[in-house]
């Protein structure tokens, strides 16, 4: 039922009447914490930069707030989806156009590639749209999806589904990607629990309005029935926030007494076990066999060790004025398996010199030209160093990206481009190649900073103690961070085999580095530059894992204006890892431990010789997406879910007896944290929350009675799940009782209500008359009954099964 006077649906397009400042400042505040919910679905994908490619989510954020501004005012559907459009081309073009608006053809251009985008749709090449055409199907969707929420939120009063769902995403992000999820769960519940408390008054009010006449003839006249429905929703405010202080408290103290490091979730073996079960060894002839990878440049480094099969496809090709590695970006968190990082967040590109102290080791400048040829790599810069300028940056389309627009990873000097630009196609950069490394032999030892050890000294408290005592035992008495590394470097060169293929990858609980150095003895660059780097932290030398590409082929030399320049082709075969050691007057200094490889800076980071299967630093493993993972992902979740069943009481008597023997701790941390202030302040808060709870139940007993005079409508129904479960069920059944009332007694007329329906049938007795009358009153009643009573007049399953037997029966005297 519609309501009356002054509110309206927001896609009326109509302001609504009479609106007070009071009314004007409830739907802001309501406007701006659903604003706040629907900007938690915006921030993983900034977080997810590696996957989603959306390295800035600062324009959207603006986008959205101008969104529920517009549907805040109820500007009327025509002026306000106007702004929105010219709000969402206007961004798109700006965006797509290196933060500047185009000229005349710009704009022309960009016309044409939608229209062809339109034709390609209908086409169903969607693989084939253009990334700003992306761009505006993206924030047009979340246009109509903000407008639609807001009068859920403005006119219903109703927002449960989102706020729940916005609680299940950074849960299942956590799940599925191993985030941090406590900080995004935490300001969901805290928006979420203020909306809702906040459209409780107005959600009472609306139910009164609803109510059928019927309801509300009454002696109280809607005059006090508004006002008791207004002191009812008021005296409940101070106990409704009470409540949502004492659960966020109550949540955090839990987080706070056991605290938990969030860790990236292992999907090997549920795909190992999917695949198992529906694959076997049927599909080995079409794909590669299970664990197997191709070598080339990926972005998930959290599992290594996998066999791998060459890829010589071409990655790209360059000139440049000495042949080097291709850096592409470095990982510092050893987790036992591979690596992860420890911030993944983003930032403009600041291109400066590496600071170096002493002159004798200033780093070389290279000039190098790339130009792409895998789509794979179309977002990343590689240099042969650490990048110091940009020169220029151009788009498969032919237009130039601004250097500003290059972002960059601070923790692993990654450099991209943002995935609102156009592809990249080519690009001409400088860098800083590290300096000779003879000339680091004579530098003295010195003291680390705090902050490169306490991050660059990491390793996991898995780590098997006989790898730390190799690592004393190689570096013996080594004084300096250069000699500890030449003697590591030297042992593992000398020391292990190269080979695609070292067997199985390590298995649950089992350490990588600790299987290659003293097991399988054999591995490819993943395996001797992740042992390196391993070795030389528990030797006490800061040191991260490197991953990019070999110098790769030189097919060919040139003269340029500053000498010999080198046409190189490198393909994803060339996909490499390699060391790079702090030296406090130096700084990072690459070292390479894989046999077969050049060292990475004993002559300036140009290899000795190519190694035509070179590892993959991170490789696509065959098992990925397209070869079925989640599907395995989902099995094994299956599997265990059914073993979860079946140990269920075992485990739940294991967990009361482990809390039971937990109390003590949790106790003493309670107290050790403060335990005067926390009775104190109980002390005071239990008398508190007793009177505002009391004042709750006295307010909806008033909605009820009106205090004093004949009484007001009932209270509100149960709300819930299983209330409503109820609802529906009884509802549905009597749907079943009337066609099955007009097979056994004849086809009601076209406009024939219940009672004459019921009236016009013949019966063999009163009885059976009285039966039918009895089962169509309720039918009655459960279709035109108020629909907000929790049972409508009595009219519940048992009460329409009991109706539709007597009925039966009396039809048999």
């Amino acid at each position: 039922m519609a309501e009356p006077g002054a509110r309206r649906s927001l896609s009326s397009g109509r302001l609504p009447s009479g609106r007070s400042g009071s009314q004007w400042a409830e739907d802001a505040l309501l406007s701006t914490l659903l604003l706040l919910l629907v900007l938690e679905w915006l921030y993983p994908l900034g977080k997810l930069a590696s996957i989603t490619e959306l390295y800035a989510i600062g324009p959207f954020v603006w986008t959205f707030a101008l969104f529920v501004g517009i549907d805040t005012f109820r500007l009327g559907w025509q002026p306000s989806w106007l702004l929105k459009a010219g709000w969402m081309v206007g961004q798109t073009v700006w965006l797509h156009h290196g933060g500047a608006f185009p000229d005349l053809n710009g704009w022309m251009l960009w016309g044409q590639e939608l229209a062809m985008d339109v034709r390609e749709g209908a086409q169903g090449r969607l693989a084939d749209w253009e990334p700003s055409t992306r761009t505006l199907l993206f924030v047009g969707g979340w246009a109509f999806f903000i407008s639609v929420l807001q009068s859920l939120v403005l006119e219903r009063k109703q927002m449960h589904a989102l706020v729940l769902l916005t609680l299940a995403l950074p849960i299942w992000l956590q799940t599925a990607f191993g985030m941090d999820a406590f900080a995004s769960a935490c300001r969901t519940l805290i928006f979420g629990l203020l909306l809702q408390w906040l459209l409780q008054p107005g959600f009472l009010r609306r139910w009164q309005d609803d109510r059928p006449s019927r309801a509300s003839a009454s002696a109280v006249g809607s005059r006090e029935r508004g006002a008791a429905v207004h002191s009812a929703g008021v005296r409940a405010q101070g106990a409704g926030l009470l409540l949502i202080a004492a659960a966020l408290g109550i949540g955090w103290l839990g987080a706070y007494l056991q605290p938990q490091q969030t860790a990236a979730p292992d999907w090997k073996q549920y795909v190992e076990a999917w695949e198992q079960r529906f694959i076997g060894g049927s599909a080995s002839g079409s794909r590669l066999q299970s664990g197997q990878a191709r070598t080339g440049y990926g972005a998930d480094d959290r599992f290594l060790g996998a066999p791998l099969v060459p890829d010589h496809r071409l990655a790209f090709t360059a000139v440049t004025d000495k042949p080097t590695y291709w850096r592409g970006e470095s990982k510092s968190a050893y987790t036992g398996r591979g690596w992860e990082t420890y911030d993944s967040s983003l930032q403009p590109g600041r291109f400066e010199a590496p600071p170096i102290q002493e002159s004798a080791n200033e780093r070389e400048t290279v000039r190098q030209a790339i130009t792409l040829a895998d789509r794979s790599l179309d977002r990343l810069l590689f240099a042969g160093g650490v990048i110091t300028r940009v020169d220029e940056l151009r788009t498969t389309q032919g237009d130039t990206i601004p250097s500003e627009w290059v972002w960059r990873q601070a923790e692993t000097d990654r450099y991209t481009v943002p995935a609102l630009t156009e592809p990249l196609a080519s690009y001409r950069v400088e860098a800083k190649v590290a300096p000779d490394r003879a000339a680091l032999a004579a530098l003295p030892s010195a003291e680390y900073p705090a902050d490169i050890a306490a991050r660059f000294l990491q390793l996991p408290g898995s780590l098997p103690e006989r790898v730390r005592s190799l690592a004393r035992d190689l570096v013996g008495d080594a004084s300096t961070p250069y000699a500890k590394a030449e003697a590591i470097e030297a042992y593992l060169r000398e020391s292990y085999t190269y080979s695609l293929d070292p067997g199985a990858p390590p298995a649950d609980g089992e350490d990588l580095v600790d299987r290659f150095l003293f097991e399988t003895r054999k591995g490819y660059c993943d395996h001797f530059s992740t042992a390196m780097t391993v070795l030389l932290r528990a030797s006490g030398v800061p040191a991260r894992w490197v991953k990019g590409f070999a110098p790769g082929e030189v097919t060919g030399t040139t003269a340029g204006d500053a000498g010999i320049l080198y046409n190189v082709q490198v393909r994803q075969s060339d996909a490499h890892s390699w060391v790079e050691v702090y030296v406090p007057a130096a700084g990072w200094v690459p070292f390479e431990p894989t046999p077969g490889f050049g060292a990475a800076a004993k002559d300036g980071a140009h290899p000795l010789q190519r190694t035509e299967d070179a590892a993959a630093a991170v490789s696509a493993p065959a098992s990925s997406l397209l070869s079925g993972e989640w599907m395995r992902a989902a099995q094994r979740r299956l599997a265990a879910f059914s073993r979860l069943l079946s140990e269920l009481p075992a485990m739940a008597q294991a967990w009361m007896s482990a809390a039971a023997g937990q109390w003590p701790e949790i106790w003493a941390k309670a107290t050790a944290a403060g335990w005067r202030w926390l009775l104190a302040g109980g002390m005071l808060a239990l008398p508190v929350l007793l009177r505002l709870l009391d004042l709750r139940r006295a307010g909806l007993r008033r909605l009820r009675t009106g205090g004093k005079g004949p009484s007001l409508p009932p209270a509100l129904p149960p709300a819930g799940l299983l209330p409503s479960l109820r609802r529906l069920s009884a509802y549905r059944l009597g749907q079943r009782l009337w066609r099955k009332l007009q097979r056994a007694y004849g086809k009601a007329g076209p406009a024939q209500t219940l009672r004459e329906y019921a009236a016009s049938r013949s019966c063999r007795s009163v009885r059976q008359r009285e039966a039918l009358m009895h089962l169509t009153r309720l039918l009655e009643a459960q279709r035109y009954g108020d629909g907000y009573a929790a049972e409508p007049d009595g009219v519940t399953r048992e009460a329409l099964r009991k109706a539709w037997t007597q009925l039966r029966r009396s039809r048999r005297f």
